[in-house]
C-alpha cells in the first residue's frame, strides 16, 4: 500500500469539489471522512482498457467560508500489471466554486438566443480522450 498525504488550501468562500481519481483498490479520506473506498484488486486490465488514463473518482464537496486547508489522504494498492511493472495512480482534481454546468448551459444558450451570430466550438481534451477507450457521450 501507498500513502500519499496532501494538504490543499481552500482560499476562496463557497462549495470546492474535491476528487481522488484511481483505479480499484483505494481509500479515500477527506479531512478524516471516507468517501470512497474499494477493495478489489486491479491489475494488467486498467493498463488494456485506458481506465488507468483518465480513472473515475467520487467528487466530494466541501464549503468554506474563510480560506482554510484540507487534508486529502489517498491509501493505494500497487497495481501489479504483469509486463508493464507495478504502479499506483491518483490524480487530483479540484473544482473551484463557479456555477453549475446546468446553470453555465442555460446562460449560454440565453446568450446565442440574444445574439445576432452563434459560433459554437466542441471537441474533447485530455481528460476524456485516450486512444482504445470508448465513450458514450462527447
Amino acid at each position: 500500500t501507498v500513502v500519499l498525504d496532501v494538504d490543499v488550501l481552500l482560499d476562496e468562500p463557497g462549495d470546492h469539489v474535491l476528487e481522488v481519481g484511481t483505479v480499484p483498490g483505494h481509500t479515500i479520506e477527506i479531512d478524516g471522512v471516507v468517501v470512497a473506498k474499494d477493495d478489489r484488486r486491479s491489475g494488467v486490465e486498467v493498463i488494456l482498457d485506458s481506465s488507468i488514463n483518465n480513472p473515475a473518482g467520487v467528487p466530494a464537496t466541501v464549503h468554506v467560508d474563510a480560506p482554510r486547508r484540507v487534508r486529502v489522504r489517498a491509501s493505494l494498492l500497487v497495481t501489479r500489471a504483469q509486463g508493464y511493472g507495478n504502479l499506483v495512480r491518483a490524480e487530483l482534481r479540484h473544482r473551484v466554486p463557479a456555477p453549475s454546468v446546468e446553470q453555465e448551459i442555460a446562460d449560454a444558450a440565453r446568450a446565442a438566443r440574444a445574439a445576432d451570430l452563434t459560433v459554437l466550438v466542441v471537441g474533447t481534451n485530455e481528460e476524456v480522450e485516450s486512444e482504445g477507450w470508448d465513450r458514450t457521450s462527447l
